[in-house]
């Protein structure tokens, strides 16, 4: 985790994932990496993760459908119903 600072667990890969997708390094309508390639590159456990991935959800930035995998919202997105906003965006 060379991205990161001392935070601890999941605020640390939340703080990578959130830099990613703020440096459009993951633009919006992107997929974000499978779980099981985060796990591997943050070296944490996958509740970590998915811990990460729930937090950034809850902020509009991003939107998980089971199956489907875990998509980047689009910055016109970001509202306190930034979710809602993303699944119609998506159509999901």
């Amino acid at each position: 985790m060379s991205e990161t600072t001392s935070v601890s667990g999941y605020r640390q890969v939340v703080a990578v994932l959130r830099g990613r997708i703020e440096s459009s390094s993951y633009p919006p309508g992107s997929q974000l990496p499978t779980e099981v390639s985060l796990v591997e590159e943050f070296g944490v456990a996958r509740d970590t993760v998915r811990r990460a991935i729930v937090a950034l959800a809850e902020d509009g930035l991003v939107i998980t459908t089971q199956d489907r995998g875990t998509y980047v919202c689009d910055d016109t997105d970001h509202a306190p119903i930034g979710t809602a906003l993303c699944r119609q965006r998506f159509r999901w």
